[in-house]
C-alpha cells in the first residue's frame, strides 16, 4: 500500500499542511465533494432516517441531552 504524502501531518503539526488547509477554506473548496455525492448515490451515506416516535420517552432523552445530563433524585446544587 502507498504512504500518504503528508506521512501523518495534521494542520496542526505541519506548517504546509496548514497551509494547504487554509487555503481550501479561504477559496471554500470542499474536497470531498464528489466522494460524499457519490457515496450517497451508492447508498453508503445515508440522508434519510426514520422519524423518533414522539412519546414520553424521547421526551426525556432529549431533556437529558439539551439539560445538564445529572439524572439524580434531587437537584443538582443540593448535591455540589
Amino acid at each position: 500500500m502507498r504512504s500518504s504524502w503528508s506521512k501523518g501531518y495534521t494542520k496542526e503539526t505541519h506548517p504546509s499542511v496548514r497551509k494547504i488547509s487554509e487555503t481550501m477554506k479561504n477559496r471554500k473548496i470542499d474536497n470531498f465533494a464528489e466522494w460524499r455525492k457519490k457515496a450517497i448515490r451508492d447508498g453508503r451515506i445515508r440522508v434519510h432516517f426514520p422519524r423518533l416516535p414522539q412519546n414520553g420517552d424521547l421526551a426525556e432523552l432529549i431533556g437529558v441531552v439539551l439539560g445538564d445530563g445529572h439524572i439524580e433524585k434531587f437537584p443538582r446544587t443540593e448535591r455540589l
